[in-house]
């Protein structure tokens, strides 16, 4: 009985964005008796473009199925009539897109035609995908033993076709597509096949032989329109190659398919006929066949996105845009398939995606655009657009604003990226996108997983103002993450985009500090891209801006200047050209540290480039390396003298050998001056210093030196008071050298203590925070030629007081022994953290700060130091005056900063002391330091009232004891206490 099939003249648009392939990539379409062959010179460029396309035909059938291309950007089948055509007519008449374009056909192939073709499009595709398109209707099924059908060269019979041979031909990677009943069983004999060439391929080498490689599995891909056991369904209404128009047509598919269901009814007299009639093409997507197309897209992207796991989903739907176009039908494949009791299968397998939620949104959109078909048809201007993409981003929206801490990632993101290339809404979808990446690097990695470069590379194009601030943003947040999009960027001159943001002077500040950074990632460690800015003039745009106010913009600028010189020849010497080390020398008195330390960068990597060594540029080198060492020789932030040490170290190493001579010489003068090392020191007059530390109990044992472990915070000064004896003074006085600083730790940062001791070898070393407790042994911490550490520990964070004395010091008989006369004149070190406005750098005074100042005015003692002490490297936070020094006889005193031990930011105070040894006498003397804590506050307030009423009586008015009240501002809620 004659069986006569329906096909459908169904129409789909090839175009970039639906289904292309690269560049390269062979195909094979094999629909009844046609073979179609996309062949390997083929280019892909703005549009899809079939360079060769060869038709193979074979027959299959009396009734056989022809297919053709009817325009370059439309495939169709036809139906036909006569059993028997001349071969000149089968091929229809069709337009190409380029001149060089051409089709061939070759009608019925037999097994050897077939091997020829395979062994021809493997050959010439090398290492890119071939599609193989096997339309097996008319023919019988496929066997258990792996076997499919063609003619002998008389086509008086079927020959066999073995998937085994089929492989060695096709070879990988490759993409097969079976449309036949029993289609999984060809699938399963494709597994089978290939573990057979694994282990032939095993014991081969086993002998010794060289055997071709096997083809490898995970390379080929496989989708069959149903299972081993099913039949493919057979009804007039339906084309009988179903599973191949859903991959090729899925657009015409999907609306006959919704219009034949229940859901049709819901739409009523919409019909077949009525449905090719819907205006427009499906590359506009301002028409509304181009609408769906669009909106297909987006939910069987979305989808995909949600259901596989990520490495697969690259696989199928990124990685080349032929096979993503393809399962993107074939889940439309799936879902209709299903309907008729057949189930697509695919290799690699993939879950069930038919019922997904994501389909109802799409069944929506559908039912919105046949709603209007009607009126559509006889005038297109009244169609109104699909509220699809609308909805997805207010559900967007809605996450963003309302999600949980742990919630899910958003479904609608796909759907946002597709958002990007629609201008009506293009820029509230940049905006939620741009608050999506500022949720962390884990939304910057989602986004990259769904293959939004593309989206971004394209709308850098864009000449929109509007715009210019977010994509700014989204590259940014990109390139903080993934680094390698910069080949990208620089690859679509996205470079030159950000290089007009930059020279934009309307553009607000915080944008072109964006830029910037975007540049930076540019040009950082990519030749290419230092070498595509450096055209761009990048150099001269950042140089012209060094002077902003804005000190965020100052230092990526600097940054920029630092990475695009920095082992780029050409660009450092463009930079010289420029007056780049005078411009970039005005940033290093910046008041921010961050600032400073960019342009100690971008001048370490200027003169750290080792291309060219003229004089020239050894002069240039010098001259820069010296201005780095004289502006930044008591640079108080850890942060700058780490750039600066790295920057120096570039120099260095360039001119090894004349700083070791250097070094040599100096070591030699240095030990002719002092070859004794430091001497003792002759004993002086009459009274001496005393170090006030801080404790309610000095308890000073020779081995091993300790301090009262009570917290250091709860006391203001430390009470002493001791029996001394009066020596007879000596006739002259010497100084005593004190060095005082705040150390974060003394064990993490011994190196640094230790080396400045041996080095600068002063009298005494007061170190505050040292962090130590009784697990720490004094013997880990002593240093040659000085006492073991005299230490009070506390168990709590960022406490603890430690002190040096070297051996040969006269302070140290006067110290540690009973005949100290405290009657001297007093000396008060520490970080005290206390603000007055009586002190330099300190606006307004705190109540600890009032304090101090009226002790200090009670004992006599003057604060002399007079100037910055801590440099945070918080741009935020401004240098100030922590360390403070009160002494009862300033005309004997000198303080001078230094560079800080260790990594921290507090600067190393010395002292120069006029120090006085006192002689033996028979008279004690008796002197009494006051301890705050244990003074009767009632009586004392009690006094101030009838002294000072007039002047405090309201602040004093609460008589509650005063005790609670010192130790509370006497602590340190965040750093430390305070220390004396």
């Amino acid at each position: 009985m004659e069986k006569i099939y329906r096909y459908r003249s169904n129409v789909k648009g090839l175009r970039k964005d639906n289904l292309p392939t690269k560049a390269g990539t062979k195909e094979v379409f094999k629909n009844g008796d046609n073979v179609w062959l996309k062949p390997s010179n083929a280019k892909c460029d703005t549009k899809w473009q079939p360079a060769k396309l060869t038709k193979i035909t074979r027959q299959t059938m009396v009734s056989k199925l022809k297919m053709c291309w009817r325009q370059a950007k439309e495939m169709c089948y036809k139906e036909m009539v006569k059993p028997k055509m001349d071969s000149k007519k089968q091929c229809l008449c069709h337009e190409v897109l380029e001149n060089e374009a051409r089709y061939r056909h070759n009608l019925d192939p037999t097994v050897e035609d077939v091997k020829k073709l395979c062994t021809s499009l493997r050959r010439n595709a090398k290492e890119e995908r071939v599609l193989f398109h096997y339309n097996g209707h008319g023919v019988p099924r496929p066997t258990a033993n792996g076997e499919i059908w063609v003619f002998n060269k008389q086509y008086t019979q079927y020959i066999p076709l073995s998937i085994y041979d089929l492989q060695t031909w096709m070879g990988s990677p490759s993409i097969y597509v079976y449309d036949c009943s029993n289609a999984g069983l060809i699938l399963e004999c494709f597994k089978h096949f290939a573990q057979q060439r694994e282990q032939e391929y095993e014991r081969a080498s086993a002998q010794g032989s060289n055997p071709g490689l096997p083809p490898l599995v995970n390379n080929c891909i496989q989708l069959a329109a149903c299972g081993p056991n099913e039949l493919l369904p057979m009804m007039p209404d339906l084309p009988a190659d179903l599973f191949t128009s859903c991959l090729t047509t899925p657009i015409k598919v999907a609306l006959q398919w919704f219009v034949s269901q229940r859901m049709g009814n819901l739409v009523p007299g919409i019909t077949v006929d009525l449905i090719e009639k819907i205006p427009g093409q499906l590359n506009d997507r301002r028409t509304p066949l181009g609408e769906l197309s669009w909106i297909f897209i987006a939910v069987t992207d979305t989808i995909a996105w949600l259901t596989l796991p990520i490495e697969l989903f690259q696989k199928l739907f990124r990685q080349d845009m032929l096979v993503a176009s393809l399962f993107r039908n074939y889940l439309l494949a799936e879902r209709v398939m299903r309907s008729y009791c057949c189930t697509p299968v695919t290799s690699p397998k993939l879950p069930p995606m038919y019922h997904h939620h994501m389909w109802l949104a799409w069944d929506l959109a559908v039912d919105q655009c046949l709603s209007q078909l009607p009126v559509i048809i006889e005038d297109i201007n009244k169609y109104k657009n699909s509220t699809f993409f609308y909805e997805q981003l207010t559900a967007f929206q809605v996450w963003l604003a309302m999600g949980r801490e742990d919630r899910e990632p958003p479904e609608q993101l796909p759907v946002v990226l597709q958002v990007l290339l629609s201008q009506v809404h293009r820029l509230r979808a940049l905006d939620l996108l741009g608050r999506f990446l500022d949720l962390g690097p884990w939304a910057v990695n989602l986004a990259l997983s769904v293959n939004i470069s593309p989206y971004i590379l394209r709308l850098l194009r864009s000449p929109t103002r509007e715009l210019r601030p977010l994509l700014v943003f989204i590259l940014a947040k990109i390139l903080a993450v993934d680094s390698s999009f910069q080949t990208d960027l620089v690859q679509e001159n996205g470079h030159k985009y950000f290089l007009s943001v930059l020279a934009d002077g309307y553009m607000p500040a915080e944008h072109r500090t964006t830029a910037s950074f975007v540049l930076a990632r540019i040009v950082h460690d990519y030749p290419a891209g230092q070498e595509a800015c450096l055209k761009g003039n990048m150099i001269s745009i950042c140089l012209e801006q060094l002077t902003d106010p804005h000190p965020l913009l100052r230092q990526w600028l600097a940054l920029c200047l630092g990475l695009i010189w920095k082992n780029c020849d050409a660009a450092r010497w463009c930079g010289i050209r420029d007056s780049a080390p005078d411009k970039i020398s005005k940033l290093l008195p910046d008041p921010l540290p961050d600032v400073r330390a960019a342009a100690v960068f971008a001048l370490g990597t200027l003169i750290g480039n080792t291309g060219d060594r003229s004089d020239h540029a050894n002069m240039i080198d010098q001259s820069v390396a010296t201005t780095l060492t004289t502006m930044l020789a008591n640079e108080g932030s850890p942060l700058v003298r780490k750039e600066l040490v790295v920057a120096l170290y570039s120099h260095i190493m360039q001119f090894e050998n004349a700083f070791i001579g250097v070094a040599v010489q100096f070591m030699d003068d240095s030990s002719l001056h002092d070859s004794s090392g430091p001497g003792p020191r002759d004993p002086e007059t009459k009274k001496g210093w005393i170090l006030v530390p801080q404790s309610s109990d000095a308890n000073i044992s020779a081995n091993e030196p300790s301090y009262s472990k009570k917290s250091s915070g709860q006391t203001l000064l430390h009470s002493i008071t001791k029996t001394v004896k009066h020596k007879k003074p000596l006739s002259s006085p010497s100084s005593l050298n004190l060095s005082f600083t705040n150390i974060p730790g003394l064990r993490s940062n011994f190196s640094s203590v230790e080396s400045y001791l041996l080095q600068s070898s002063p009298d005494l070393l007061v170190l505050c925070e040292t962090n130590l407790n009784s697990a720490v042994s004094s013997s880990d911490l002593s240093v040659d030629g000085y006492l073991p550490l005299i230490r009070k520990d506390s168990n709590s964070h960022m406490l603890g007081l430690g002190i040096y004395i070297h051996k040969n010091s006269p302070i140290c008989q006067e110290i540690r022994s009973e005949s100290t006369d405290y009657s001297s004149n007093i000396v008060v070190v520490t970080d005290f953290n206390f603000h007055h406005t009586e002190w330099r750098g300190s606006s307004v005074s705190d109540s600890a700060g009032i304090k101090a100042h009226n002790f200090c005015l009670s004992q006599s003692l003057t604060q002399i130091v007079n100037f910055s002490t801590r440099f945070p490297d918080n741009p935020n936070h401004l240098p100030s005056l922590l360390d403070l020094c009160l002494v009862s006889n300033p005309s004997q005193c000198s303080v001078t900063p230094h560079s800080p031990l260790g990594a921290f930011d507090h600067s190393l105070i010395s002292q120069k002391l006029l120090y006085h040894s006192s002689s033996s006498s028979e008279s004690p003397y008796h002197h009494t330091s006051y301890n705050y804590l244990k003074v009767d506050w009632d009586s004392f307030r009690d006094f101030l009232c009838d002294f000072f009423s007039s002047h405090c009586a309201a602040a004093i008015a609460n008589r509650k004891p005063l005790h609670p009240y010192l130790s509370k501002q006497f602590s340190r809620k965040q750093m430390s206490v305070y220390y004396c």
